[in-house]
């Protein structure tokens, strides 16, 4: 048997998508799955089966098709296939930085001072 890590797309707790996660837990349990378990209301499901992943995908599919009507991409690695892409995606794509974090080292020289600029004697009308 092995442990799938099994990605829904588009799935909410409200609305159009609307799939309950303890539900899902429920019906992908009915279905053959098992030790199903969910991440909060992300869409995300980790269960054990012995099943392909092209099998995995479609069950999955097709039972949130049934149950609850939505017709949401499903996507199934293998706990070891997803940690590799992961790994292969952190090796090869260079971190993107958010502006709270500095592409480079902070200028250490000290501002200059007030006394020390040169002043501007213009006058303004």
């Amino acid at each position: 048997m092995k442990t799938y890590i099994i990605l829904l797309r588009g799935v909410m707790p409200t609305g159009k998508n609307k799939v309950p996660i303890a539900l899902l837990r429920a019906a992908l349990e009915k279905a053959g799955l098992k030790n199903v378990r969910t991440y909060i209301q992300s869409g995300n499901v980790v269960a054990e089966s012995s099943l392909s992943q092209s099998r995995i995908e479609k069950l999955v599919h097709d039972v949130i098709k049934k149950r609850f009507g939505g017709d949401i991409a499903v996507l199934a690695r293998t706990a070891p296939s997803f940690a590799a892409s992961s790994r292969a995606i952190r090796l090869k794509k260079p971190i993107r930085r958010n502006s709270t974090s500095p592409s480079s080292p902070p200028n250490r020289k000290p501002a200059p001072s007030a006394s020390s600029s040169p002043r501007d004697t213009r006058r303004t009308k």
